[in-house]
């Protein structure tokens, strides 16, 4: 395994790991006929996965590794845990994006836009004077991805980790693990500039010293 130093500063993080999980469960039917647990990281395309895999109930939101198996133990030592992850700069600027247009219109999505996001004139203002604050660090669309797969001593506990650039053929691996006939839509491309053109050079230091821990575990270049 490999280990990674957590930052404790990440209040959000550890008050999520510490809670006792009372009577509510995480899994849903779905997870327990296919014998898997998808770990849903904001904006890596879960929301068709989760659609694929459960297309007759409500997933179980942005749950952490450590949430399910402070959960049920024996069920995450027994089902096949997967998660998929996209490059960190990429998602920074889909998460923006999705994030200034207020989400899914959810009330904290439009709350963190109004009262945080609107403070910086574009992308490049909030990666300089934003990016590094607390209302960041909080933020699930904007969090390290690293979180949702690690447990208390930063080690990776779940089984497979997929990559958004690879997505059908990584999809295609986990549906052939889970002996099911799968296979995810054809991906349009994004009508948005590619990623690259988003980043100045100050700002691609930044983001990449804040998601560090990303890069280096998850398998992602420094370069753009």
């Amino acid at each position: 395994m490999t280990h990674i130093d957590l930052p404790v500063k990440n209040r959000t993080f550890y008050k999520r790991l510490k809670r006792k999980i009372k009577g509510k469960t995480y899994f849903r039917p779905c997870f327990d006929k296919n014998k898997c647990i998808f770990i849903h990281v904001p904006k890596v395309a879960g929301t068709s996965m989760k659609n694929i895999l459960c297309p007759d109930t409500k997933g179980p939101g942005h749950k952490l590794a450590m949430d399910f198996y402070l959960d049920n133990p024996e069920k995450f030592e027994k089902y096949f845990v997967f998660a998929f992850v996209r490059n960190p700069y990429d998602r920074l600027v889909s998460a923006y994006n999705y994030l200034m247009q207020g989400g899914k219109g959810g009330r904290a999505d439009m709350q963190f836009r109004d009262q945080y996001l609107t403070a910086y004139e574009d992308f490049t203002d909030f990666v300089v004077r934003g990016l590094n604050k607390p209302e960041a660090a909080s933020q699930w669309h904007l969090m390290q991805q690293h979180y949702y797969v690690v447990n208390f001593e930063g080690e990776i506990m779940v089984d497979f980790i997929g990559h958004f650039e690879n997505i059908e053929e990584d999809f295609s691996k986990v549906a052939q693990k889970l002996g099911v006939d799968l296979a995810l839509p054809h991906r349009n491309k994004s009508v948005r500039d590619a990623y690259q053109g988003c980043y100045t050079e100050e700002t691609r230091k930044i983001a990449y010293e804040y998601y560090k821990k990303d890069f280096e575990l998850l398998g992602y270049s420094e370069a753009l």
